[in-house]
């Protein structure tokens, strides 16, 4: 969740809560999981598979995790119905 050593306020927007008011556990906690899911994402290319094991979940959890927060895995539909057109495919597939 950190981008040196330490965690820090900042990394976890803990800073930016202070500034607008209260702040609760659970907020925190919740988004510090969906930076850590986004983060996985990202340094695996998108890859549920490796960023579940970097995480230490199931694909599963992590499928369940990204529902919870409203993360997508892939490009939004519009994208796939535009890539499956272009390979070919069925807009609906």
């Amino acid at each position: 969740m950190a981008d040196g050593c330490h965690i820090t306020a900042r990394d976890l927007r803990l800073d930016e809560v202070a500034a607008n008011g209260a702040l609760t556990l659970d907020l925190a906690r919740r988004d510090g999981e969906r930076m850590a899911i986004e983060r996985a994402l990202d340094r695996n290319a998108g890859r549920l598979g490796l960023a579940a094991r970097e995480l230490g979940v199931s694909r599963v959890t992590l499928y369940r995790l990204m529902l919870r927060h409203g993360l997508q895995d892939g490009p939004p539909v519009e994208e796939r119905h535009a890539l499956a057109l272009i390979k070919g495919g069925r807009a609906g597939a």
